[in-house]
């Protein structure tokens, strides 16, 4: 055992401080990759031990000693090992160019499958929609479906991971269009036609949720009953109701009612502390 991991397993057995020693650790040129994840798993504090241990892997291949995902299986099951994956996933698409491997690192990703997949899915679906908005998505499904199943095999494919990219396809149209209509859902068949209200619900609800960061526009939504905080009471002017200020234009449907009811009663009836903080 060399001094520095011989000071590290002294300092761990005796409680001294896991920073001095995470810090110590990515910083010795000398450590190969394998010997400075077991170290780094050997600290006290889970979180430093699991992040020094990230941070190995991901320097693995500049160092020339393999993949990142060489090393996510040296990792305890958990989130850590899930985000090594993550990384690994991110690093073959971005560095490597390779995303059939990258989209069979995120179906190994745990709780990092649904991000891991929305990263990999803006990769590939942003040039086949082009410039195009909502009033194109008919037209561009048979191509998004070949990426689809050229990145991710249906032998390989988790159902949650193909619902995040038909959600990342219709999100990625509805983004690029001022107002967010679902009526461009309704020439799509099923389960098309819900995928793509369910993402138009997502998409107007998240810009809602961006204006409700504001104090005034948060106190105009807030103090509506909750009979009133539906979309066709946003849109509409009325003399006994405070309008929120940078209404988004729409159209009123179920998905999006509900939406907004989850927004007021998180925002407003949740107690002080979730109406003074942002969404």
């Amino acid at each position: 055992m060399g001094p520095l991991l011989l000071l590290l397993a002294c300092g761990v057995e005796n409680g001294s401080d896991d920073r001095g020693a995470y810090v110590d650790l990515l910083s010795a040129e000398d450590l190969a990759t394998q010997a400075r994840i077991e170290a780094c798993l050997s600290l006290a504090d889970p979180d430093l031990a699991g992040d020094c241990a990230l941070v190995a892997a991901e320097a693995a291949p500049a160092r020339g000693e393999g993949p990142i995902e060489a090393w996510c299986e040296r990792f305890p099951a958990g989130p850590w090992q899930d985000e090594c994956w993550f990384r690994a996933a991110e690093h073959a698409l971005a560095r490597d160019r390779d995303p059939v491997r990258a989209a069979r690192l995120c179906t190994t990703s745990g709780s990092f499958s649904a991000p891991c997949a929305v990263h990999l899915w803006a990769v590939g679906l942003l040039p086949i929609l082009g410039r195009d908005g909502p009033e194109a998505f008919g037209s561009h499904l048979a191509e998004a479906a070949v990426l689809l199943e050229r990145w991710m095999p249906e032998e390989i494919r988790d159902p949650a991971v193909e619902e995040g990219f038909w959600g990342q396809y219709y999100a990625i149209g509805f983004e690029r269009a001022p107002g967010v209509l679902p009526s461009a859902c309704a020439p799509l068949d099923e389960p098309h036609r819900s995928r793509c209200e369910t993402a138009a619900a997502n998409v107007w609800s998240s810009r809602l949720a961006t204006i409700l960061r504001r104090t005034e526009a948060l106190g105009s939504f807030c103090a509506r009953t909750a009979a009133s905080a539906t979309v066709a009471a946003l849109l509409t002017e009325r003399a006994d109701v405070p309008p929120v200020p940078g209404r988004i234009q729409t159209e009123p449907t179920p998905a999006l009612d509900a939406a907004v009811a989850r927004l007021h009663e998180s925002r407003c009836l949740s107690g002080s502390s979730e109406k003074d903080s942002p969404p």
